[in-house]
């Protein structure tokens, strides 16, 4: 039998701000309230983050809570009745609040309820190679429904309840669509028999769950939610880690960790910062996507940090049990922070400048200093003659307020401090031309930045005398790591560190127009004419094409209708206004966001 819309409404009462204000010290504006969901017996009620807040207060049916999120849900309501929440932000730091503001909903039924046989008929199991497949056979074909994995760890914060953990996954999209629910049906919705692979290794968990249920174009839930538990015969270790801190300085970090046995493990470190905003489930995933070979570890090793690492700044050291891709004990961590920079007011540099090839130089600065802050780059002999000689401080500015930064801002993700060592390519250098190595040492006092006197070497990138490697047999390793919905980064590895070659992430519907028909030319020329580019095609190919290994964070190739994406990259040759493609490579599998 065909399902029968079962259409949910509710009539949302105007938002309003009471006049209970407390006076004491109020710096938060109140939230302003919507109602994001509804259905006969539940709703949503969200808001957007209040500047300075870092909780909420809401009061439902004489009852307050507090969360950290921006929308809570309730459920288990009775149809045809009218309900009211009060919603205000909190400032724990401060000590502050915002007044009260308040919304009220009504729920309602109409039509006719769905047919109480219709079932999705959801079934799991999983496969080799951590592949989780899922299954659906619905009796009502045409009838629109939804499904999604979820690791075990997500469901245990809903208490075994199928509905609210469906809900939650509805909400979460709405969010992402920005409560565009005809948009997110779009997307979302499925239609008769379902069979799909999900590879959840980066999420290995001893339990995965299916949630499944019937949805309509307004993101209500139409049907009751079936759901399936899958269980997952994973190794577990009972290794357990003493992690010291050997070294901790300005531009160091060596950490000492000692295992109670001889299973593997993984040494990471990240910044503070970002594994403090990952919920568990996240932190696995970003765990296991950063493993590899370097940071893999059995009994006691010593590990030394130097690049990247900054002064007044945190660091979170992370270390786990590994074993064909899972974590097998729990995450270990231990935070630290580097010291504060040293003020040198003679800081001196030794510059060492090694020309590789016609568009490459390694560049070498070691400060008198190795705790004083600096800061290093390459420009053109012309530009800093004209321009920067006699105000280098001018050149940091202008890079700054180029990317809508202030000075310290920039200063903050682009200083340095120690002995650094750098490759410039094709990317800053040109053959056969005339550059600027400079650096200058900086402290701050207050908000100000107080420059000492730069210093420079000038030097010269040999002439192109072509055969800049062998493109045509150019091979790479590709690969993608998700860190959320429609940001990834992107691993690209060449066989020749010197050959030029483009990459590009590729959707299904992309690779089957241009790359099944060989038409890598056709993919990157639509590309440069959708670029605003002003110049010829090869001019731009020549602007995108790299050497060397590319690992960038990307987020512009998110497509909100699709959800498979594949790494290509190839080999290229610019010969005057000609362009010429070598054969590409591709990731074996599809990159699936889900």
């Amino acid at each position: 039998m065909k399902l029968k819309s079962f259409i949910f409404g509710a009539i949302a009462v105007l938002a309003f701000v009471s006049c209970d204000r407390n006076t004491d010290g109020l710096v938060l504006d109140a939230p302003v309230l919507e109602i994001s969901y509804t259905s006969s017996t539940s709703f949503t009620v969200a808001w957007n983050a209040v500047e300075g807040a870092d909780m909420y207060t809401y009061e439902f049916m004489e009852d307050q809570a507090s969360t950290e999120k921006v929308s809570v849900s309730f459920e288990d309501l009775k149809t045809d009745t009218s309900y009211t929440v009060k919603v205000k932000a909190v400032s724990t730091v401060a000590k502050a609040e915002s007044e009260w503001s308040e919304i009220s909903v009504e729920l309602v039924s109409s039509g006719t309820p769905p047919d109480p046989e219709y079932v999705i008929n959801l079934t799991a199991e999983m496969k080799p190679d951590m592949v989780l497949n899922v299954k659906t056979s619905p009796t009502d074909k045409e009838a629109p429904y939804y499904f999604e994995p979820v690791p075990g760890s997500i469901y245990e914060g809903f208490n075994d309840d199928p509905e609210a953990m469906f809900m939650d996954i509805i909400n979460t999209y709405l969010e992402y669509y920005q409560y565009d629910s005809a948009m997110a049906f779009e997307n979302l919705k499925m239609t008769g028999d379902e069979d799909k692979d999900y590879n959840i290794s980066k999420y290995a968990e001893p339990e995965f769950f299916v949630f499944a249920a019937g949805i309509d174009e307004e993101m209500n839930i139409t049907t009751a939610v079936e759901s399936v538990k899958v269980s997952l015969d994973l190794p577990v270790s009972e290794n357990k880690f003493v992690i010291v801190v050997d070294v901790c300085t300005q531009s160091e970090i060596r950490v000492t960790v000692a295992p109670t046995n001889g299973d593997q493990y993984a040494l990471i470190l990240q910044d503070k910062e970002t594994v403090d905003a990952l919920s568990d489930t996240q932190l696995k995933s970003l765990l296991l996507s950063l493993v590899n070979d370097n940071n893999l570890c059995v009994n006691e090793t010593t590990m030394t940090y130097n690049k990247n690492i900054v002064p007044s700044h945190d660091y979170s050291i992370l270390v786990f049990g590994y074993e064909e891709g899972v974590i097998t004990t729990a995450i270990n961590r231990k935070d630290i922070r580097t010291p504060d920079p040293v003020v040198v007011e003679d800081l001196t540099f030794e510059f060492e400048i090694t020309p590789v090839g016609p568009r490459e130089v390694d560049v070498e600065i070691r400060p008198s200093d190795e705790a004083a802050s600096y800061f290093y780059d390459v420009v053109s002999l012309s530009d800093w003659t004209q321009y920067y000689q006699n105000e280098p401080s001018l050149y940091v500015e202008e890079m700054a307020d180029s990317q809508g930064r202030d000075v310290l801002d920039y200063l903050d993700a682009f200083g340095s401090i120690g002995t650094v060592t750098y490759t410039y390519d094709d990317f800053y250098l040109s053959p056969d031309s005339d550059y600027v190595l400079f650096a200058m040492g900086y402290y701050v006092e207050g908000d100000q930045v107080i420059w000492l006197e730069a210093q420079y070497e000038d030097f010269h990138t040999p002439a192109d005398e072509g055969g800049e490697g062998p493109v045509e047999n150019l091979t790479f390793e590709l690969q993608i790591m998700g860190v959320e919905i429609g940001r990834f980064y992107v691993d690209v590895i060449p066989s020749d560190n010197n050959a030029p070659y483009v990459y590009a992430v590729m959707t299904d519907i992309e690779y089957d127009e241009y790359f099944l028909p060989d038409d890598i030319y056709g993919y990157f020329y639509q590309q440069y004419e959708n670029s605003g580019f002003e110049g010829t095609f090869a001019a731009y190919v020549e602007s995108i094409s790299k050497t060397g290994e590319s690992y960038e964070l990307s987020d512009y190739y998110q497509s909100d209708d699709c959800w498979y994406y594949k790494l290509i990259a190839a080999g290229v040759v610019v010969d005057g206004d000609n362009v010429t493609f070598y054969a590409p490579s591709e990731m074996y599998l599809w990159y699936e966001t889900w």
